[in-house]
């Protein structure tokens, strides 16, 4: 039987019944959710410079304020509320990629909860 491989046929629609109706399932869901929450707050950039033209000092860290975790369509959903989240994921002309999200991504890697030491922790410190 070589070169025979297996299909598999998921049923999206019966897992997504089960992941929304199963106690257990929404729970590790959660849990997911939130430890990518922290992951990508522990990631995110947070400047040192000062504002212009006055040169004061402003607050920073608007992104990893913005974060935020809810329920969606039976799991979770890790979103940002920030306006520039999109500039500081991906970047610009004038401005580094920090990518947070894409980083806890590939640290997590499939599973759970990642190793903490796999975790990123951001460059812009």
């Amino acid at each position: 039987m070589a070169g025979r491989g297996v299909r598999v046929v998921i049923d999206e629609k019966a897992l997504r019944d089960w992941l929304s109706t199963s106690s257990g399932a929404q729970l590790g869901l959660q849990r997911t959710a939130l430890a990518v929450e922290a992951a990508v707050k522990e990631a995110a950039p947070v400047g040192k410079s000062l504002s212009w033209p006055w040169r004061n000092p402003i607050r920073h860290g608007w992104f990893r304020d913005s974060l935020h975790t809810r329920p969606f369509r039976g799991g979770y959903r890790v979103f940002s509320r920030d306006p520039f989240a999109h500039i500081v994921e991906f970047g610009s002309v004038n401005s580094p990629t920090y990518a947070p999200f894409r980083r806890v991504i590939l640290a997590f890697r499939g599973k759970a909860l990642p190793n903490k030491a796999a975790t990123p922790r951001s460059t812009a410190e």
